[in-house]
Order: C-alpha cells, then sequence, then structure tokens
C-alpha cells in the first residue's frame, strides 16, 4: 500500500476543497458535509486542528472511526500521527463516561419538539413582557425580570450553536434568525466571523475545547484583560487596584457600562458606513443583515431598550434606565 502524502499547514490552505485534521492526519470531508449524522457540527471543524472537537462529540464505540477513515488524504508534516482508535484508547475515563451512557440507552438525538416548544414560549413571554415594560411602562416589572431576559436571550442563541433544536431543519434556522437578532453582539463568539459562514471554530467552541486553559480558553481573556476593575487573581495588577474598593461601585454602574454605550454607538456607526463601500467588500444582503442586527438588538434588548424612547415620553422612558 502506498504512503500517503505529507501535507504542510501553509498547502493545505491553498486546497480548493473542506478538509480537517485529526490525530495528525488530514481528511478531505467536502463529501461527507451533508451526511454527517450531527448536521452543521461538522462545519467547526474545516480548516482546522479538530482533534478534540471530534473526539469529544463521538463515542469511542461509534462507527465514526471507521468512517473517517473513508476521507484520509495525507498528514501533516512535521506532526506525529495517532489513530482514532490510539487517541481512545489514552482516555479511559472518557470510554467508561459513553459506556454507562450507552448502556442507561440515553438517546443522543432529540425525538420529539418539547425544546422547541418552551423556547418558542419563552420568546411569546419575551415580547408580551417587551410590550408591557417599553410600551405600557410597568417599570416595576422591568427592573425585576431584565437581567433574566438578557440572559435568556444569551443563553438561547447558545442553546441554537449547540443544535439543541434540530428536530426540523427550518425550526433550528428560524430560532437561530430571531436569536441572531436579539443577541446580534454575541454572534462572533458563538457563531464565530461572519466572512466565515460558520466554517471553523468560534471562540465559543474553543471554550468548551480548553476550558480553563489560561493559553487557549477564549473567556479567559476576559478575566485577565486589563480592566478598573481586578476581579480575579490571575488578572493583572496595576497600581490603582490598590484603591479598587473605593471605586469599584461607580465604575460598574457608570463607567463601565457608558463604555459600553459608546462601543455599541461605534459598532454600529461601522455597520452603517459599511453600506457606502464598494460591491468588492462583500455581498450588499450580508451588510444590511448586520445593521438590522444591530438595530433590532438596541431596539429590543433588555440591556439597551430603545425601542421604549420611541413610544414613551422621553423622562418617563430615561426612568427605565435609571
Amino acid at each position: 500500500m502506498a504512503s500517503l502524502p505529507e501535507f504542510t499547514k501553509a498547502e493545505l490552505y491553498e486546497k480548493p476543497f473542506p478538509w480537517t485534521i485529526i490525530g495528525g492526519q488530514v481528511y478531505a470531508i467536502g463529501s461527507f458535509l451533508h451526511s454527517h449524522p450531527g448536521g452543521l457540527l461538522i462545519r467547526r471543524a474545516i480548516g482546522e486542528e479538530a482533534t478534540e472537537l471530534f473526539l469529544s462529540h463521538h463515542s469511542p464505540f461509534s462507527v465514526a472511526g471507521q468512517t473517517l477513515e473513508g476521507f484520509k488524504i495525507g498528514t501533516l508534516a512535521k506532526h506525529q500521527v495517532t489513530s482514532v482508535q490510539e487517541l481512545w484508547s489514552r482516555r479511559p475515563l472518557q470510554r467508561v463516561f459513553w459506556r454507562d451512557l450507552l448502556d442507561a440507552q440515553v438517546p443522543l438525538l432529540s425525538q420529539n419538539f418539547k425544546a422547541e416548544v418552551v423556547a418558542v414560549l419563552m420568546l411569546i413571554l419575551f415580547f408580551s413582557w417587551c410590550y408591557c415594560s417599553y410600551v405600557l411602562g410597568c417599570w416595576r416589572l422591568n427592573i425585576a425580570l431584565s437581567w433574566f431576559w438578557w440572559r435568556h436571550l444569551d443563553a438561547g442563541l447558545h442553546a441554537v450553536m449547540h443544535g439543541d433544536f434540530r428536530t426540523r431543519h427550518d425550526i433550528q434556522a428560524g430560532l437561530f434568525w430571531i436569536y441572531s437578532l436579539l443577541s446580534h453582539r454575541a454572534m462572533e463568539y458563538y457563531y464565530g466571523a461572519r466572512e466565515l459562514k460558520g466554517n471553523g471554530m468560534s471562540k465559543h467552541w474553543w471554550h468548551h475545547i480548553y476550558p480553563n486553559d489560561p493559553g487557549r480558553d477564549p473567556d479567559w481573556s476576559t478575566m485577565t484583560g486589563v480592566a478598573w476593575v481586578r476581579r480575579h487573581t490571575s488578572a493583572q495588577w496595576h497600581p490603582c487596584h490598590q484603591w479598587q474598593c473605593w471605586y469599584w461601585l461607580p465604575v460598574s454602574m457608570f463607567l463601565e457600562p457608558l463604555f459600553e454605550l459608546i462601543q455599541v454607538a461605534c459598532a454600529l456607526l461601522e455597520a452603517v458606513a459599511s453600506l457606502l463601500e464598494p460591491p468588492m467588500n462583500g455581498p450588499y444582503v450580508s451588510r444590511w443583515a448586520h445593521v438590522l442586527g444591530f438595530l433590532c438588538e438596541v431596539l429590543f434588548n433588555p440591556g439597551f431598550q430603545l425601542v421604549a424612547f420611541g413610544v414613551q415620553p422621553f423622562w418617563k422612558a430615561g426612568a427605565l434606565w435609571s
């Protein structure tokens, strides 16, 4: 049997087909994308070193490893080659987990629409809350549930990204569209750059593959970056932090929210300005969708509630922010 060719990363990036790397071996997965039993998740492996992604989503007792062999085209130069069976043999705890899961006959794919029904009902409740809070001016209800609904919208986008509503593709696509509008700024974190169209690993997927790894978990930067308030012992220390017990409250209540509002305003202006750029900078449909997403978020998201300023007297709408 002839040996398979070696590829460097630079050579692979020039290839005109979707590929991925697992255990130092290169697989051409373009013909398998539409028939993948796990749906669109396989697109996260395109152009990536996807060993951890593959092992965390497949059972060592499944036929996934055998199926994968049919798409192997070579190996990655200057990298150790390890078979899928060998990779699984190095993870005895993972094998025990999957064996217990299979013995308990836990279904890995949803057989009903319970999750979708709950999501739709929650969205109906959310828009009812928006009407009562923004239009009718029920400020007590607004204060009581703003944080809850803000977290729900983020959790809904999170669930769509993980395929929790994949019983029917059209329902999943509809929920993705709604949650992506209401939590538009979180799209880059969960979905990845718009230009990649869902291919490759987003920051959120890196977080799941390497949780709490300071070198590779993107969420770690939110605790270790430069900030007014040092919220974790691993964060960078600066001389001003010795006084943060005196200024953390005004910074958290006024300075940081004001900074975020300015950032959102700048991002929205950039999105609108992109509509004036020449056609070769990207399709106009994508640019309009980006602007629409920003507008929906600032209008309806509990963190901004701009729609209240359009239907309430300004002094009453302003009270919602105080």
